[in-house]
């Protein structure tokens, strides 16, 4: 069981625990022993002992069929906004993300849609296609300014080319990183994940 008041972070976790598959669930632990031993939770038992393990897998399938919410195993999930035009290479990185990577990517190709996202989602990074209207773009990180005062700009990135990759620094961001279009989607989800993780640890 994870302390009281700390949110244990399951997202890495392969195998679980008859304690763990219940604090994760919000359930009792009796109630995942029982769903166990009658089957409906599949797993093994520890050689040489009574303990009982469950793989990440069969959780996440339990939890699904039980209506349980996947939030507390799936872990934070970071949200990234794409602003690019639908024939774009940005436009493949929802379908292309490893879940493992927990990006809740929004694809928005017109100005009503990129405004919506960018007061619904957060985002902790934008993703411009440097090909994309620069004038939506000044408009939507001026909303996401506006709308939470004090609050830490979101990372922008630019795909395109030095003069893309020159517009992220005008927008004032603090980082502005250039990424080629010639990139595969998951070469681009790869340095999003980079550069989130190290402004988190910064």
């Amino acid at each position: 069981m994870s302390e009281p008041g700390i949110e244990q972070d399951w997202s890495a976790k392969a195998v679980f625990s008859t304690g763990e598959a219940a604090d994760v669930c919000n359930v009792s632990q009796q109630t995942i022993i029982r769903c166990f031993d009658k089957g409906r939770l599949q797993g093994f038992r520890v050689p040489g002992s009574k303990f009982r393990r469950i793989p990440r897998d069969e959780l996440i399938r339990f939890m699904q069929e039980n209506d349980i919410p996947l939030a507390r195993i799936e872990g934070r999930r970071r949200s990234v906004l794409c602003l690019c035009s639908p024939d774009s290479v940005v436009t493949k990185l929802a379908e292309v993300v490893n879940p493992r990577d927990r990006l809740d990517v929004t694809v928005a190709s017109s100005a009503f849609d990129a405004g919506w996202a960018a007061c619904d989602r957060r985002p902790a990074l934008v993703l411009i296609d440097g090909a994309f209207d620069a004038c939506v773009t000044m408009s939507v990180l001026k909303k996401l300014a506006e709308s939470a005062p004090g609050a830490a700009a979101p990372l922008v990135a630019v795909v395109g080319d030095a003069e893309s990759a020159a517009l992220a620094r005008t927008l004032g961001s603090p980082i502005a990183l250039q990424l080629d279009a010639g990139h595969a989607p998951e070469a681009i989800e790869q340095r999003i994940v980079a550069l989130l993780d190290k402004a988190e640890s910064a």
